[in-house]
């Protein structure tokens, strides 16, 4: 495995993306060469890998196909991103991407990624309460079209994937 040394480029910071927006990308992108910048132009001549997302490189493609829990831990453990080990993102990385689905899809299509749909997808625990009292190993299921935890009547909105329920999800690392 290669040991990555990401490169950041901050010379497109938010304050020059606010004035110069069709120079610079929203968020971050990720390059296999290592650089992590804003500015479109760095995409020419480089491969990207990923965008960045709560402290976490998002692929620009979903897996090769919908998968169970197992499948998607057996798949990620097969799947190295920037010399890092991946995983499925957590379920707040995936709410963030969700709720901000226009630039993102902006982004992914920019870079020759697959674009989030309304589709449900695949999410890890990172404070869901499950209703089974497990909290570790839940994959769970969240959508563009309930991203919150809880609606108005308490009920939850996040569910527990089960065994054989076959979801998206785009592979992730953590930075």
């Amino acid at each position: 495995m290669k040991d990555y040394l990401l490169n950041y480029d901050e010379s497109c910071n938010y304050g020059y993306w606010f004035s110069h927006k069709k120079e610079c990308f929203r968020i971050p992108v990720i390059y296999k060469d290592g650089l992590v910048s804003r500015f479109r132009n760095s995409l020419k001549g480089r491969e990207p890998l990923g965008i960045l997302c709560e402290g976490y490189i998002v692929a620009i493609k979903q897996a090769p196909q919908k998968m169970t829990p197992k499948e998607a831990k057996e798949y990620c453990n097969h799947k190295v991103i920037a010399g890092r080990d991946v995983c499925v993102p957590p379920r707040e990385v995936m709410r963030t991407l969700l709720r901000n689905v226009a630039t993102i899809n902006e982004i992914l299509h920019a870079l020759g990624g697959d674009e989030l749909s309304a589709e449900w997808y695949m999410a890890t625990n990172d404070e869901f309460i499950s209703t089974s009292g497990r909290y570790d190993d839940i994959m769970l299921g969240i959508s563009l079209l309930h991203l919150d935890d809880c609606d108005e009547k308490g009920r939850k909105i996040c569910w527990e994937v089960g065994p054989g329920t076959k979801i998206a999800f785009y592979p992730a690392v953590e930075v």
